[in-house]
């Protein structure tokens, strides 16, 4: 059956493998590429500024939990309607019950930051491959310049 709540359930664990894989490609190809300065800097002030991958999975944790908290929430008041057949079928609002809700009731969504330390986290390889660089770097400049013959 193409509507119902294995369907909506198979369509969800469909949608999060997707986007589980995508960010595992994601991770893979920013560690192969932060050999590279230019990325290693990039990597960097992503983490440091809260972007990219590690804001996006921060979102997608948070709205999951929110779509849980609406559910229930949809859930309580459904159970209060006498009149509702209590179905909860996503798409299918005559199962739902049509008493009217207050906005100011429905629970808000509020994106927060990730934490300061795992931000840290998250930027101490590219702050080492940026250390190594300039390491190697400047150990190769003071070798040129004490070969180099000033007379």
């Amino acid at each position: 059956m193409r509507n119902g709540p294995e369907w909506d359930a198979a369509q969800r664990a469909v949608r999060a493998e997707y986007w589980r894989q995508l960010v595992h490609q994601i991770d893979v190809a920013q560690k192969a590429t932060q050999i590279s300065p230019v990325a290693a800097y990039q990597y960097l002030g992503e983490a440091f500024c809260s972007t990219g991958v590690l804001r996006y999975r921060a979102f997608m944790l948070q709205a999951d939990q929110y779509r849980r908290q609406l559910f229930e929430f949809i859930k309580q008041r459904d159970a209060t309607d006498p009149n509702s057949n209590h179905k909860l079928i996503q798409g299918h609002t005559p199962t739902i019950s049509r008493l009217p809700v207050h906005p100011e009731e429905v629970p808000r969504f509020a994106f927060r930051e990730a934490p300061l330390n795992e931000r840290f986290q998250q930027a101490t390889r590219s702050v080492v491959i940026l250390l190594l660089f300039n390491l190697i770097f400047f150990i190769g400049a003071y070798w040129s310049f004490r070969r180099c013959d000033v007379r």
